[in-house]
């Protein structure tokens, strides 16, 4: 059935002049596979009802009509734009075999193979470990995929906990990065401890122990029939590997998900739900009871008030995790503690393993500076007549050459930016955690600024009579974002 998807298309590919590596020795994913593929929007079939149905031909072609282009194919060399382009029978043909696999759980063996093309980082080229993978896959089988996604998205939305910002609608990095700050911004300026340990697995998608897996869907509430489907796209999975024009023999894999797959996302969520939940607990934080721990995708960050409560966590986590099959990476977990106390810091040792202490800095004039210096590069110096000599441009000088908002207005834009996305999301944690107040005593001295009053002072920049108030507006707040970057002001 899958050849009747088959087209003569071929590209041309460009061979590198590089000639490091043999093919057959790239060929462990654990090695080079660490890509997630997204999908477009799917806006009919947000709110499925039929959550185990089949879907239907109208389904199949939104589905299609949602791919991405610009996507390389799998083994099976149909690009996306192909299958948007192909005529009602293909369509046709897809749809029943799509019906088929469905009905009878049971999928072409095309389907089951990835192309692993792996991708320099840095370091040394004749090194396997400086290289990361990105899986190929066939773009029929990606239609399937995304169907089952859909269905099985419906349930994992009531699964997640508010701690997950990976891979789920409205969310980002800058969400958890906001929460964090504020944490941090509130128990310095009372003088109170705050550790964290920011945590990272090895290969993390590689490692999944998939029988966990599927125990773990059904224990969540998940159709036995998704179930099914699910274990039927993850097992028997195979590769081959694609390196400067030529390709290796196929080898299966055994462990994991499957590389590049739209399902692997919200599965890996769902296997960290299950590790997360082993590991709860209801150490008080002042500002939030319940989330001592935020999570993107498998980048896990732990709070605590002491070393000894932060290593009680860490315990618990890494016996967990274990089970699920993820083994935590001791080289690029890192801890971090806020506090005036010296005899507190140091790294965090948590059985064999040992956290190293690390520590970060930066600030808006380094940016400034570097937006400066960039600025001289490309304008180049000034010729003075009278002393008859080149010289460095002004500050003035690099402002008017310019003629657009500096960095520093930029900066306001995106600070008040995400300051409305705070205020509109109610009942969220990223708002609790920036209303609430920490009880106690400040230290003796000046306060440290907080958050909350810089964005008071871009709006009185603005306006005098602005307040936070004005984000609930959302047309109101589009003005004064367009205002923030047309503020005057030195470069």
């Amino acid at each position: 059935m899958t050849k009747k998807l088959s087209t003569v298309w071929k590209m041309k590919k460009s061979k590198s002049k590089l000639k490091m590596l043999n093919v057959e020795k790239i060929k462990d994913p654990i090695e080079l596979l660490n890509n997630n593929n997204t999908n477009g929007n799917f806006d009919k079939y947000e709110e499925l009802i039929y959550q185990t149905a089949e879907p239907d031909p109208e389904e199949i072609d939104l589905i299609i009509k949602g791919l991405k282009n610009f996507k390389a194919p799998g083994e099976d060399e149909i690009n996306p734009e192909l299958l948007k382009l192909a005529g009602k029978d293909l369509k046709t043909e897809l749809y029943l075999l799509i019906k088929d696999v469905w009905k009878n759980e049971c999928m072409p063996k095309d389907w089951n193979l990835g192309i692993i093309c792996p991708i320099f980082k840095k370091g040394d080229m004749k090194k396997v470990t400086n290289y990361r993978g990105i899986s190929l896959l066939d773009t029929a089988y990606k239609v399937l995929s995304i169907a089952i996604l859909r269905r099985l998205e419906m349930y994992a939305k009531d699964i997640f906990g508010e701690y997950q910002c990976g891979f789920k609608k409205g969310k980002s990095t800058t969400d958890h990065i906001h929460t964090l700050r504020q944490l941090m911004e509130k128990y310095y300026e009372y003088n109170k401890d705050l550790h964290i340990l920011f945590v990272d697995f090895k290969q993390a998608y590689d490692n999944i122990n998939r029988e966990q897996l599927w125990i773990t869907l059904r224990n969540f509430g998940i159709p036995d029939k998704l179930v099914r489907l699910v274990q039927m796209c993850n097992e028997q999975t195979y590769y081959k590997v694609r390196f400067l024009g030529e390709v290796s023999t196929r080898f299966e894999c055994k462990t994991g998900l499957k590389q590049g797959d739209t399902l692997s996302p919200v599965l890996f969520n769902l296997a960290l739900e299950k590790v997360v939940r082993n590991t709860t607990d209801t150490k008080e934080m002042d500002v939030i009871v319940t989330h001592t721990l935020l999570a993107y995708a498998d980048d896990i960050i732990i709070l605590r008030k002491s070393k000894h409560d932060i290593e009680e966590r860490a315990r618990k986590l890494i016996n967990s995790s274990s089970n699920m099959g993820l083994v935590i990476n001791e080289n690029k977990t890192k801890y971090m503690v806020m506090t005036g106390n010296a005899t507190t810091k140091g790294n965090l040792h948590v059985g064999d393993l040992t956290f190293e202490q690390s520590s970060t800095q930066g600030d808006e004039e380094k940016l400034q500076n570097f937006e400066r210096k960039i600025l001289r590069k490309m304008y180049g110096p000034v010729y003075n007549n009278e002393l008859d000599r080149f010289e460095r441009r002004k500050n003035e000088n690099l402002q008017q050459l310019y003629n657009k908002p500096s960095i520093r207005h930029l900066l306001i834009r995106k600070r008040l930016e995400f300051a409305g996305h705070v205020w509109q999301a109610e009942d969220t944690l990223i708002k609790k955690v920036t209303e609430s107040k920490i009880t106690g005593k400040r230290p003796r001295g000046k306060p440290r600024q907080r958050w909350y009053d810089r964005v008071e002072k871009d709006l009185k920049k603005i306006n005098p009579l602005l307040d936070m108030g004005a984000a609930l507006d959302r047309e109101k707040w589009k003005d004064i974002l367009e205002a923030a970057m047309v503020l005057n002001g030195p470069l």
